[in-house]
Protein backbone atom coordinates (compact mmCIF):
# COMPACT_ATOMS: atom_id res chain seq x y z
CA UNK A 1 0.00 0.00 0.00
CA UNK A 2 1.35 3.53 -1.08
CA UNK A 3 2.00 6.35 1.51
CA UNK A 4 -0.89 8.45 -0.10
CA UNK A 5 -3.36 5.27 0.27
CA UNK A 6 -2.37 5.20 4.11
CA UNK A 7 -2.51 9.23 4.14
CA UNK A 8 -6.23 9.29 2.81
CA UNK A 9 -7.51 6.70 4.68
CA UNK A 10 -6.31 7.88 8.03
CA UNK A 11 -7.51 11.23 6.93
CA UNK A 12 -11.24 9.29 6.45
CA UNK A 13 -11.42 7.82 9.67
CA UNK A 14 -10.43 11.29 11.69
CA UNK A 15 -13.32 12.94 9.65
CA UNK A 16 -15.39 10.10 10.36
CA UNK A 17 -14.86 10.58 14.18
CA UNK A 18 -13.06 7.19 14.46
CA UNK A 19 -9.49 8.47 15.61
CA UNK A 20 -7.60 11.46 16.28
CA UNK A 21 -4.19 11.91 15.05
CA UNK A 22 -1.75 14.59 17.03
CA UNK A 23 1.73 14.87 15.36
CA UNK A 24 5.04 14.62 17.11
CA UNK A 25 8.60 14.93 16.92
CA UNK A 26 9.14 10.99 16.07
CA UNK A 27 5.84 10.89 13.90
CA UNK A 28 2.15 10.87 14.70
CA UNK A 29 0.26 10.18 17.71
CA UNK A 30 -2.81 7.89 16.88
CA UNK A 31 -6.06 7.94 19.53
CA UNK A 32 -9.21 5.15 19.12
CA UNK A 33 -12.33 7.46 19.68
CA UNK A 34 -14.71 4.62 18.54
CA UNK A 35 -13.68 1.32 17.85
CA UNK A 36 -16.90 0.07 16.57
CA UNK A 37 -16.95 1.18 13.05
CA UNK A 38 -20.74 -0.26 12.06
CA UNK A 39 -23.08 -0.24 14.52
CA UNK A 40 -26.08 -1.54 12.97
CA UNK A 41 -29.67 -1.85 15.11
CA UNK A 42 -32.21 -4.25 16.19
CA UNK A 43 -34.35 -3.07 13.31
CA UNK A 44 -31.42 -3.54 10.65
CA UNK A 45 -30.88 -6.87 11.86
CA UNK A 46 -34.35 -8.24 11.24
CA UNK A 47 -34.36 -6.81 8.10
CA UNK A 48 -31.39 -8.85 7.10
CA UNK A 49 -32.61 -11.95 8.44
CA UNK A 50 -36.05 -11.17 6.55
CA UNK A 51 -33.67 -11.01 3.35
CA UNK A 52 -32.17 -13.93 4.12
CA UNK A 53 -35.34 -15.76 4.95
CA UNK A 54 -37.31 -14.54 1.08
CA UNK A 55 -34.08 -15.56 -0.88
CA UNK A 56 -33.99 -19.03 0.70
CA UNK A 57 -38.04 -18.96 -0.38
CA UNK A 58 -37.21 -17.69 -4.21
CA UNK A 59 -34.44 -20.85 -4.08
CA UNK A 60 -37.02 -23.41 -3.38
CA UNK A 61 -39.39 -22.33 -5.46
CA UNK A 62 -36.49 -22.55 -8.72
CA UNK A 63 -35.88 -25.66 -7.39
CA UNK A 64 -39.20 -26.92 -7.51
CA UNK A 65 -39.60 -24.98 -10.94
CA UNK A 66 -36.78 -27.27 -12.43
CA UNK A 67 -38.17 -30.65 -11.21
CA UNK A 68 -40.91 -29.61 -13.12
CA UNK A 69 -39.47 -28.64 -16.30
CA UNK A 70 -37.28 -32.09 -16.05
CA UNK A 71 -40.34 -34.03 -15.14
CA UNK A 72 -42.12 -32.60 -18.43
CA UNK A 73 -38.92 -33.13 -20.18
CA UNK A 74 -38.71 -36.84 -19.26
CA UNK A 75 -42.62 -37.46 -20.25
CA UNK A 76 -41.68 -36.05 -23.79
CA UNK A 77 -38.29 -38.40 -23.95
CA UNK A 78 -40.80 -40.92 -23.13
CA UNK A 79 -43.62 -40.15 -25.84
CA UNK A 80 -40.92 -39.65 -28.44
CA UNK A 81 -39.30 -43.05 -27.59
CA UNK A 82 -43.21 -44.51 -28.06
CA UNK A 83 -43.80 -42.63 -31.34
CA UNK A 84 -40.18 -44.51 -32.34
CA UNK A 85 -41.68 -47.79 -31.29
CA UNK A 86 -44.67 -47.59 -33.43
CA UNK A 87 -42.52 -46.17 -36.70
CA UNK A 88 -40.34 -49.36 -36.10
CA UNK A 89 -43.49 -51.25 -36.15
CA UNK A 90 -45.35 -50.34 -38.75
CA UNK A 91 -41.83 -50.89 -40.87
CA UNK A 92 -42.02 -54.57 -39.96
CA UNK A 93 -45.24 -54.69 -40.96
CA UNK A 94 -44.61 -53.61 -44.21
CA UNK A 95 -41.64 -55.72 -44.57
CA UNK A 96 -43.82 -58.42 -43.79
CA UNK A 97 -46.19 -57.44 -46.02
CA UNK A 98 -43.48 -57.26 -48.88
CA UNK A 99 -41.73 -60.63 -48.10
CA UNK A 100 -43.50 -62.67 -45.59
CA UNK A 101 -39.65 -64.38 -44.63
CA UNK A 102 -39.48 -61.30 -42.93
CA UNK A 103 -41.57 -61.43 -39.50
CA UNK A 104 -39.45 -62.02 -36.57
CA UNK A 105 -38.53 -58.89 -34.47
CA UNK A 106 -35.26 -59.95 -32.78
CA UNK A 107 -34.30 -60.63 -36.77
CA UNK A 108 -30.47 -59.65 -37.25
CA UNK A 109 -28.81 -57.86 -39.46
CA UNK A 110 -27.14 -60.48 -41.07
CA UNK A 111 -30.45 -62.29 -42.12
CA UNK A 112 -31.28 -58.95 -43.66
CA UNK A 113 -27.91 -58.55 -45.73
CA UNK A 114 -28.20 -61.99 -46.94
CA UNK A 115 -31.96 -62.14 -48.22
CA UNK A 116 -31.08 -58.95 -50.09
CA UNK A 117 -29.91 -60.39 -53.54
CA UNK A 118 -33.42 -62.84 -53.07
CA UNK A 119 -35.71 -60.00 -52.68
CA UNK A 120 -33.63 -58.30 -55.67
CA UNK A 121 -33.96 -61.38 -58.04
CA UNK A 122 -37.98 -61.89 -56.75
CA UNK A 123 -38.22 -58.12 -57.51
CA UNK A 124 -36.29 -57.59 -60.42
CA UNK A 125 -38.90 -55.75 -62.83
CA UNK A 126 -40.08 -53.41 -59.61
CA UNK A 127 -37.51 -50.75 -57.50
CA UNK A 128 -37.89 -50.77 -54.03
CA UNK A 129 -39.15 -46.84 -54.12
CA UNK A 130 -42.18 -48.42 -56.74
CA UNK A 131 -44.08 -50.20 -53.54
CA UNK A 132 -44.92 -46.19 -53.12
CA UNK A 133 -46.32 -45.82 -55.86
CA UNK A 134 -49.75 -46.06 -57.06
CA UNK A 135 -50.62 -48.01 -60.94
CA UNK A 136 -49.93 -46.35 -63.07
CA UNK A 137 -47.78 -43.27 -61.89
CA UNK A 138 -44.58 -43.05 -63.20
CA UNK A 139 -41.29 -42.30 -60.82
CA UNK A 140 -40.35 -38.49 -60.50
CA UNK A 141 -36.74 -37.36 -59.63
CA UNK A 142 -36.94 -37.58 -55.58
CA UNK A 143 -38.50 -41.36 -56.53
CA UNK A 144 -35.00 -41.90 -58.53
CA UNK A 145 -32.70 -40.34 -56.42
CA UNK A 146 -34.30 -42.51 -53.15
CA UNK A 147 -33.85 -45.34 -55.51
CA UNK A 148 -30.66 -44.77 -56.10
CA UNK A 149 -29.92 -44.09 -52.38
CA UNK A 150 -31.52 -47.65 -51.21
CA UNK A 151 -28.83 -49.17 -54.04
CA UNK A 152 -26.00 -47.19 -52.19
CA UNK A 153 -26.45 -47.79 -48.55
CA UNK A 154 -28.07 -51.15 -49.30
CA UNK A 155 -30.97 -51.20 -48.29
CA UNK A 156 -34.43 -52.59 -49.10
CA UNK A 157 -37.43 -50.51 -48.24
CA UNK A 158 -37.04 -46.59 -47.98
CA UNK A 159 -38.72 -44.40 -45.45
CA UNK A 160 -41.18 -41.52 -45.21
CA UNK A 161 -38.46 -39.00 -44.17
CA UNK A 162 -36.28 -40.18 -47.00
CA UNK A 163 -38.71 -38.56 -49.55
CA UNK A 164 -39.17 -35.41 -47.76
CA UNK A 165 -35.04 -35.52 -47.60
CA UNK A 166 -34.71 -36.33 -51.47
CA UNK A 167 -37.15 -33.62 -52.52
CA UNK A 168 -35.62 -30.85 -50.06
CA UNK A 169 -32.45 -31.80 -52.03
CA UNK A 170 -33.77 -31.78 -55.25
CA UNK A 171 -34.93 -28.32 -54.95
CA UNK A 172 -30.88 -27.02 -54.96
CA UNK A 173 -29.26 -29.63 -56.56
CA UNK A 174 -30.18 -31.44 -59.80
CA UNK A 175 -30.91 -34.76 -60.08
CA UNK A 176 -27.52 -35.75 -61.90
CA UNK A 177 -25.59 -33.89 -59.55
CA UNK A 178 -27.16 -35.47 -56.63
CA UNK A 179 -27.02 -38.96 -57.90
CA UNK A 180 -23.47 -38.48 -58.16
CA UNK A 181 -23.48 -36.95 -54.86
CA UNK A 182 -24.74 -39.48 -53.21
CA UNK A 183 -22.04 -41.51 -54.19
CA UNK A 184 -19.53 -38.99 -52.82
CA UNK A 185 -21.67 -38.24 -49.35
CA UNK A 186 -21.51 -42.26 -48.98
CA UNK A 187 -17.46 -42.57 -49.09
CA UNK A 188 -16.85 -39.68 -46.84
CA UNK A 189 -19.37 -41.42 -44.35
CA UNK A 190 -17.42 -44.74 -44.51
CA UNK A 191 -14.05 -42.64 -44.03
CA UNK A 192 -15.72 -41.06 -40.76
CA UNK A 193 -16.34 -44.62 -39.67
CA UNK A 194 -19.97 -44.52 -40.40
CA UNK A 195 -20.76 -48.22 -41.98
CA UNK A 196 -24.17 -48.09 -41.74
CA UNK A 197 -26.57 -45.55 -43.11
CA UNK A 198 -29.89 -45.47 -41.90
CA UNK A 199 -31.60 -42.71 -42.98
CA UNK A 200 -31.09 -40.55 -45.84
CA UNK A 201 -30.58 -36.80 -44.23
CA UNK A 202 -27.31 -37.85 -42.80
CA UNK A 203 -25.98 -37.99 -46.08
CA UNK A 204 -27.76 -34.91 -46.65
CA UNK A 205 -25.62 -32.41 -45.38
CA UNK A 206 -22.73 -33.79 -46.96
CA UNK A 207 -24.27 -33.37 -50.14
CA UNK A 208 -25.48 -29.86 -49.87
CA UNK A 209 -21.60 -29.19 -48.53
CA UNK A 210 -19.92 -30.02 -51.51
CA UNK A 211 -22.45 -28.80 -53.85
CA UNK A 212 -21.89 -25.61 -52.34
CA UNK A 213 -18.03 -25.93 -52.89
CA UNK A 214 -18.94 -26.91 -56.58
CA UNK A 215 -20.74 -23.91 -57.29
CA UNK A 216 -18.19 -21.89 -55.23
CA UNK A 217 -15.33 -23.05 -57.59
CA UNK A 218 -17.59 -23.26 -61.05
CA UNK A 219 -17.60 -19.18 -59.86
CA UNK A 220 -14.18 -18.80 -60.48
CA UNK A 221 -13.49 -20.98 -63.20
CA UNK A 222 -11.95 -23.79 -61.15
CA UNK A 223 -15.09 -26.05 -61.51
CA UNK A 224 -14.65 -29.19 -58.87
CA UNK A 225 -14.78 -32.40 -60.96
CA UNK A 226 -17.73 -34.83 -60.25
CA UNK A 227 -16.93 -36.86 -62.91
CA UNK A 228 -14.23 -39.76 -63.37
CA UNK A 229 -10.28 -38.62 -64.49
CA UNK A 230 -9.49 -38.07 -67.97
CA UNK A 231 -7.73 -41.17 -69.44
CA UNK A 232 -5.18 -38.57 -70.71
CA UNK A 233 -1.69 -40.94 -71.85
CA UNK A 234 1.61 -39.47 -71.74
CA UNK A 235 3.92 -40.59 -74.13
CA UNK A 236 7.83 -41.19 -71.71
CA UNK A 237 9.54 -38.65 -73.99
CA UNK A 238 7.32 -35.84 -72.73
CA UNK A 239 8.25 -33.66 -70.27
CA UNK A 240 5.90 -33.99 -67.96
CA UNK A 241 6.60 -37.60 -68.22
CA UNK A 242 10.31 -36.91 -68.06
CA UNK A 243 9.65 -34.35 -64.99
CA UNK A 244 7.82 -37.40 -62.97
CA UNK A 245 10.83 -40.21 -63.80
CA UNK A 246 13.48 -36.99 -62.26
CA UNK A 247 11.13 -37.10 -59.00
CA UNK A 248 11.40 -40.52 -58.70
CA UNK A 249 14.86 -40.94 -59.58
CA UNK A 250 15.86 -38.52 -57.06
CA UNK A 251 13.71 -40.06 -54.56
CA UNK A 252 15.05 -43.56 -55.05
CA UNK A 253 18.63 -42.38 -54.23
CA UNK A 254 16.89 -41.70 -50.51
CA UNK A 255 15.11 -44.64 -50.51
CA UNK A 256 15.51 -47.68 -52.51
CA UNK A 257 12.26 -49.56 -51.64
CA UNK A 258 10.46 -46.54 -52.45
CA UNK A 259 6.80 -47.99 -53.76
CA UNK A 260 6.26 -47.94 -57.70
CA UNK A 261 3.36 -44.48 -58.13
CA UNK A 262 1.12 -44.62 -60.91
CA UNK A 263 3.80 -42.10 -63.36
CA UNK A 264 0.49 -40.98 -65.65
CA UNK A 265 -1.16 -40.16 -62.64
CA UNK A 266 2.47 -38.17 -61.92
CA UNK A 267 3.00 -36.61 -65.26
CA UNK A 268 -0.56 -35.30 -65.31
CA UNK A 269 0.13 -33.00 -62.20
CA UNK A 270 3.39 -31.83 -64.16
CA UNK A 271 1.68 -31.16 -67.47
CA UNK A 272 -0.94 -29.12 -65.63
CA UNK A 273 1.67 -26.88 -63.93
CA UNK A 274 3.33 -26.44 -67.77
CA UNK A 275 -0.39 -25.44 -69.11
CA UNK A 276 -0.45 -22.73 -66.35
CA UNK A 277 2.75 -21.31 -67.69
CA UNK A 278 5.75 -22.75 -65.55
CA UNK A 279 8.67 -23.91 -67.39
CA UNK A 280 10.09 -27.58 -67.26
CA UNK A 281 13.87 -26.20 -66.70
CA UNK A 282 12.27 -23.97 -63.53
CA UNK A 283 10.39 -27.09 -62.24
CA UNK A 284 13.50 -29.64 -62.72
CA UNK A 285 15.40 -26.76 -60.52
CA UNK A 286 12.65 -26.97 -57.83
CA UNK A 287 12.77 -30.84 -57.96
CA UNK A 288 16.84 -31.11 -57.68
CA UNK A 289 16.39 -28.41 -54.64
CA UNK A 290 13.90 -29.55 -53.08
CA UNK A 291 15.77 -33.30 -53.06
CA UNK A 292 19.25 -31.96 -51.68
CA UNK A 293 17.97 -29.90 -48.75
CA UNK A 294 17.48 -31.60 -46.03
CA UNK A 295 14.19 -29.58 -44.83
CA UNK A 296 12.38 -30.10 -48.13
CA UNK A 297 13.37 -33.75 -48.78
CA UNK A 298 10.90 -35.66 -46.39
CA UNK A 299 8.25 -32.96 -47.52
CA UNK A 300 8.68 -33.05 -51.40
CA UNK A 301 7.82 -36.90 -52.24
CA UNK A 302 5.53 -36.47 -54.93
CA UNK A 303 4.62 -34.04 -57.98
CA UNK A 304 1.30 -32.31 -55.54
CA UNK A 305 3.85 -31.41 -53.42
CA UNK A 306 5.80 -29.99 -56.07
CA UNK A 307 3.31 -27.82 -57.40
CA UNK A 308 2.21 -26.91 -53.82
CA UNK A 309 5.29 -25.67 -52.31
CA UNK A 310 6.57 -24.28 -55.97
CA UNK A 311 6.63 -20.90 -55.54
CA UNK A 312 8.57 -21.56 -51.95
CA UNK A 313 11.23 -23.47 -53.98
CA UNK A 314 11.97 -20.72 -56.66
CA UNK A 315 12.09 -17.74 -54.15
CA UNK A 316 14.93 -19.82 -51.89
CA UNK A 317 16.71 -20.99 -55.31
CA UNK A 318 16.93 -17.13 -56.21
CA UNK A 319 17.61 -16.48 -52.49
CA UNK A 320 20.86 -18.85 -52.61
CA UNK A 321 22.15 -17.59 -55.94
CA UNK A 322 22.00 -13.87 -54.89
CA UNK A 323 23.69 -14.59 -51.84
CA UNK A 324 26.53 -16.79 -53.41
CA UNK A 325 26.96 -14.10 -56.23
CA UNK A 326 27.19 -11.16 -53.43
CA UNK A 327 29.77 -13.42 -51.53
CA UNK A 328 32.02 -13.18 -54.36
CA UNK A 329 31.61 -9.72 -55.31
CA UNK A 330 32.75 -9.20 -51.52
CA UNK A 331 35.79 -10.93 -51.26
CA UNK A 332 38.78 -9.35 -50.90
CA UNK A 333 42.35 -9.86 -51.07
CA UNK A 334 45.27 -8.62 -48.64
CA UNK A 335 48.10 -7.29 -49.87
CA UNK A 336 50.98 -9.23 -49.58
CA UNK A 337 53.89 -8.11 -47.90
CA UNK A 338 57.42 -7.47 -49.56
CA UNK A 339 59.11 -9.99 -47.66
CA UNK A 340 57.52 -12.82 -48.42
CA UNK A 341 58.35 -11.93 -52.32
CA UNK A 342 62.02 -11.26 -51.24
CA UNK A 343 64.35 -14.57 -52.06
CA UNK A 344 66.70 -16.17 -48.67
CA UNK A 345 69.66 -13.75 -49.63
CA UNK A 346 68.08 -10.56 -49.70
CA UNK A 347 66.46 -11.61 -46.34
CA UNK A 348 69.22 -12.37 -44.74
CA UNK A 349 70.87 -8.92 -45.93
CA UNK A 350 69.09 -7.08 -44.26
CA UNK A 351 69.03 -8.42 -40.93
CA UNK A 352 71.33 -6.72 -38.51
CA UNK A 353 75.32 -8.20 -37.71
CA UNK A 354 75.05 -10.03 -34.10
CA UNK A 355 77.88 -7.75 -33.10
CA UNK A 356 75.91 -4.61 -33.52
CA UNK A 357 73.42 -6.33 -31.25
CA UNK A 358 75.09 -6.87 -29.10
CA UNK A 359 76.77 -3.74 -28.88
CA UNK A 360 73.27 -2.60 -29.11
CA UNK A 361 72.07 -4.39 -25.64
CA UNK A 362 75.24 -3.26 -23.42
CA UNK A 363 74.59 0.69 -24.16
CA UNK A 364 71.01 -0.06 -23.00
CA UNK A 365 71.76 -1.98 -19.92
CA UNK A 366 74.41 0.85 -19.04
CA UNK A 367 71.53 3.00 -19.65
CA UNK A 368 69.66 1.17 -17.50
CA UNK A 369 72.12 1.05 -14.93
CA UNK A 370 72.50 5.13 -14.72
CA UNK A 371 68.74 5.80 -14.30
CA UNK A 372 68.32 3.28 -11.27
CA UNK A 373 71.50 4.67 -9.48
CA UNK A 374 69.85 8.51 -10.38
CA UNK A 375 66.86 7.50 -8.28
CA UNK A 376 68.36 5.80 -5.49
CA UNK A 377 69.83 9.73 -4.87
CA UNK A 378 67.01 11.31 -5.14
CA UNK A 379 65.06 8.96 -2.54
CA UNK A 380 68.19 9.36 0.12
CA UNK A 381 69.55 5.77 -0.88
CA UNK A 382 73.83 4.93 -0.80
Amino acid sequence: MSKSTIKEQCEKLQREGYISMEPTARGSRFTVNRSKKWNNPPSVRAGNRTNRAENRTDEQQDRAENRTKCSENRTMSKSDCAENRTHRSENRTLRSEIHPSITNKDIKKEILTTTTETTTTEFAGKNSSDFFLADGDEPDDADKLVSHYLGVVQKIMPKPEDYKTASSLLETIPLDKAIMLVDYAKGIATKRGKTKIFSFSYLAPIMLEAYQAYKAREAKNNVVKLVPKSDAVHAEDSPAYQLAQLLLDRIREAQEDFSQPNMQDWAEVFAQMLKEGKKAEAIQEAIVFARNVPFWMDKVISPNKVAAHYNTLRQQIAKQAQSVQSSRLNTRKAPEPAWLSETPEENSAKQPNQQDAMKRIAELMAKRKRQREERSRQHGGY
